[in-house]
């Protein structure tokens, strides 16, 4: 049995690596939730997602992000309706985290991991490293940014000053 931290663009390059020297069904990987939040109404768990398409064979290894050769035809369209996304979320993408905002109302994330991989015939288990939701902020020089506001839409080019987390419980 082996046991993966993940999280990250690295992770699905080594997990493709284990992949060919191990039995899948001997892999446990323990995924990074910091970064999860709802994106459009849709809970987004990047990380999660990222191994789950790893394991699947359906990760776009170009970005290491998402699904290869999804279709952006959801994302393109709220653009053109004045609802533009923070994060480009594909169409094959979007369904997974449609589907996993939804067996969260019933079940926990844990749960939803583990049917989401069965669905996907998956056979190793990936488990979140928390049922809880978190925040980050990034206190900058131009202000106190949202995880993926500086991230993403402002490149990560402010300088950091310091960083908060809530709703986590160092050990």
């Amino acid at each position: 049995m082996i046991t993966v931290l993940s999280g990250g663009t690295g992770t699905p390059k080594l997990l493709q690596g284990l992949k060919e020297i191990v039995d899948p069904k001997d892999l446990t990987i323990v995924v990074n939730t910091l970064e999860n939040d709802y994106f459009s109404g849709v809970y987004v768990s990047a990380d999660i997602d990222t191994v789950l398409y790893t394991m699947s064979d359906m990760i776009n290894d170009e970005f290491w992000y998402g699904v290869k050769d999804d279709t952006f035809i959801t994302h393109e369209r709220l653009e053109e309706l004045g609802c533009p996304e923070l994060l480009r979320i594909g169409d094959i993408d979007r369904a997974t985290k449609i589907q996993k905002t939804q067996l969260m109302e019933k079940h926990g994330l844990a749960k939803a991991c583990e049917i989401q991989a069965k669905n996907m015939g998956i056979e190793s288990r990936i488990i979140p490293m928390s049922e809880e939701d978190s925040e980050i902020k990034i206190v900058t020089d131009i202000g106190e940014l949202e995880f993926h506001d500086f991230l993403i839409k402002h490149q990560s080019e402010p300088e950091v000053l310091d960083v908060k987390f809530s709703n986590v419980n160092p050990s």
